[in-house]
């Protein structure tokens, strides 16, 4: 969904996405903690020629910080020292609390974005119509490659009849299996012979106008809505994996010591899952250039 190079429209589309992803985020990690009343040292929103967006929350030291003493060992479950415990007790929630706010809302944003892109074939017939199939992509080796056919193509025609979606495409595929077509596309005719089987080994999608001037390209709203979705998935991933910084790593951490008696079991147990998520991120990453 990210391609290596981008035209104008990509690029304001992946700066809009990094934005709606990052900027939110930060902004409820900011508002989450002056609602549990904890220290704020610096707020920053920042964004490099409108493309390359970012921003970090940095809460005062001792408002994360749980050291031995303060943690839930024994004693403190004792009735002299209830005191202490409800303390520390509120400390962890206002760290699971904060840590858990930019993660909440990137969610809530990846939920309503998918939803709308399931409802958005609905919308579009009101506003969108009907003229032919775009071809997605091309699957290699297959007959479609061998004459010529290339994802962004437009097909509007086969042997002069008009076709409007992949549904009378797919029929006019089956007529005339073993037959020589003639495909009318938006880089002109392409004469091709159709398989038996009546498939060219093309991804294709319903190709749509906009009934009024003013409407964008349809395919670029799917882009967008697509790309929105996938940044904001992975923005989830990488903060919720725990790895030291993280917030899941931060979120983790108090989740044990709420449930621990021992503060070096606490420490070990947060230590080896996020040793373990590290290691899973570098293995993907790895897999990646691979």
């Amino acid at each position: 969904l990210i391609p290596m190079r981008f035209n104008l429209v990509q690029l304001i589309f992946l700066a809009l996405t990094l934005f709606i992803a990052i900027f939110p985020h930060e902004i409820c990690h900011a508002l989450i903690g002056l609602k549990n009343e904890m220290k704020i040292e610096e707020i920053a929103l920042f964004s490099f020629l409108g493309i390359f967006s970012g921003g970090y929350v940095e809460f005062d030291k001792s408002e994360f910080l749980i050291e031995k003493e303060n943690a839930l060992q024994k004693e403190i479950y004792e009735m002299s020292k209830e005191k202490k415990r409800v303390t520390v007790m509120k400390k962890l929630k206002k760290i699971r609390e904060v840590s858990a706010a930019g993660l909440g809302i990137n969610l809530i944003i990846l939920l309503l974005f998918i939803i709308f892109l399931l409802i958005l074939p609905f919308i579009t017939h009101s506003l969108y119509i009907q003229k032919g199939v775009y071809v997605v992509d091309v699957i290699s080796g297959s007959v479609a490659e061998k004459y010529g056919i290339k994802p962004g193509m437009i097909i509007y025609a086969i042997n002069g009849t008009r076709i409007h979606n992949v549904t009378e495409f797919m029929k006019m595929m089956e007529k005339y299996n073993s037959s020589l077509v003639v495909l009318s596309t938006n880089n002109g005719n392409i004469t091709v012979l159709v398989p038996p089987n009546g498939k060219l080994g093309i991804i294709i999608s319903d190709y749509y106008v906009p009934r009024y001037g003013f409407l964008p390209n349809y395919y670029d709203i799917v882009y967008f809505i697509s790309l929105i979705i996938s940044i904001q998935l992975a923005v989830i991933i990488l903060n919720a994996i725990p790895m030291f910084i993280s917030d899941g790593s931060y979120f983790l951490k108090a989740l044990i010591l709420e449930k621990a008696k021992s503060f070096e079991k606490a420490e070990l147990i947060n230590f080896i899952l996020n040793m373990l998520g590290i290691s899973l991120f570098m293995f993907n990453l790895i897999l990646s250039f691979v």
